[in-house]
């Protein structure tokens, strides 16, 4: 999945043009279609609602240089649940085994709500579900958001004994499809003693990676830690 991505991320940098079709947006599909279906969930299993979704067909030229099609197929939105489905039928240059296309779902979230996701900021709010060799099929795509939460980190004792000693706490917690992508915060001593709120994932377990160099030597630590959304949680490590 991952070198899919990276490769369409080249495509798309160095395509020249990009032409996009409306026309066949949500046409009803009665024969040999493909179902799109999932859930857009937390990690601790809550729903998300209201989710809008937007699904494409991509058509990236073979060498990376010359036009892209896009071409917009479905659209719909989260129910109270979290659920969504998709029907549609492909065209029959967007499957088969020597095909170039790529299906992608793109949808937005609260951001006030949710933490960020790194991936989606950098690139776009996207996730690629593959070429597919045949049209008659069903494509299960969960999508993880973490709520928003925070700990106040302390970090004590920092004295360094050499150039490029460090003291530095991350959280993080799986995001996006099937949990691939990482969602947290970082704090870095830069002084004996420093306290910080960071982001952590709401209502479910935060993992905290301790990272230390102490004259030349590196070190790293992890654990995980409850966080509930409402509430700051204050956790303090020593150099």
């Amino acid at each position: 999945m991952k070198n899919i991505l990276s490769i369409l991320t080249v495509m798309i940098l160095f395509g020249s043009c990009t032409k996009t079709e409306i026309s066949t947006i949500n046409k009803p599909c009665f024969d040999s279609c493909t179902t799109v279906q999932g859930r857009f969930i937390t990690g601790n299993n809550e729903e998300i609602p209201n989710i809008p979704i937007e699904l494409n067909a991509e058509i990236h030229p073979p060498s990376g240089i010359g036009q892209t099609t896009i071409r917009k197929i479905a659209t719909g939105t989260t129910n109270n649940n979290g659920f969504y489905t998709l029907n549609f039928g492909l065209l029959e240059r967007e499957y088969g085994q020597m095909t170039s296309a790529v299906l992608s779902i793109n949808f937005s979230y609260n951001k006030l709500k949710f933490l960020p996701v790194t991936w989606y900021e950098n690139y776009r709010t996207a996730e690629f579900l593959g070429p597919l060799s045949r049209k008659d099929t069903t494509i299960t795509a969960n999508i993880f958001l973490a709520s928003r939460s925070k700990l106040k980190i302390r970090l004590e004792n920092f004295v360094p004994l050499q150039v490029g000693d460090g003291f530095s706490v991350i959280t993080t917690c799986g995001v996006g499809l099937e949990r691939q992508y990482e969602s947290g915060g970082f704090i870095e001593a830069n002084q004996p003693t420093i306290e910080q709120e960071i982001d952590a994932c709401g209502n479910e377990q935060t993992t905290v990676i301790v990272r230390k160099t102490k004259n030349g030597i590196s070190s790293s630590t992890s654990t995980t830690i409850s966080t509930p959304t409402g509430q700051i949680v204050p956790v303090t490590f020593t150099y």
